[in-house]
């Protein structure tokens, strides 16, 4: 992507949706992937329907209603790469940690 991390999480953080019955999205929060600076936010799909995550028209990636995801972004050598975490609702608190302890194995090779 060429959008900076901040602005990759942007569009879909501040959408004005109903997200009943589900908490709004947390605040954007920074985290360290695979020793790097990483911004990312927590939410859960309302629904009905699917929540574009990345893209538009048609969307390159969307989360099913029901489904909780962490949302992630970094830059690496001048890129943004996006992470996205997902899963059903009911599950994902105790899959969480289990996904940020794979995700905190990923290593990028120098140049």
């Amino acid at each position: 992507m060429t959008l900076s991390p901040a602005a990759t999480l942007a569009s879909p953080h501040s959408r004005n949706f109903n997200f009943a019955p589900y908490d709004l999205p947390t605040a954007v929060t920074h985290w360290t992937v695979a020793g790097r600076p990483a911004l990312y936010f927590d939410a859960t799909a309302p629904p009905p329907g699917e929540w574009t995550v990345v893209g538009a028209n048609p969307p390159e990636l969307g989360i099913e209603h029901d489904n909780s995801f962490r949302m992630a972004a970094l830059s690496v050598r001048g890129k943004t790469f996006v992470i996205v975490i997902h899963g059903p609702a009911a599950d994902f608190k105790q899959f969480l940690p289990i996904a940020v302890r794979l995700v905190a194995s990923l290593t990028f090779p120098p140049r």
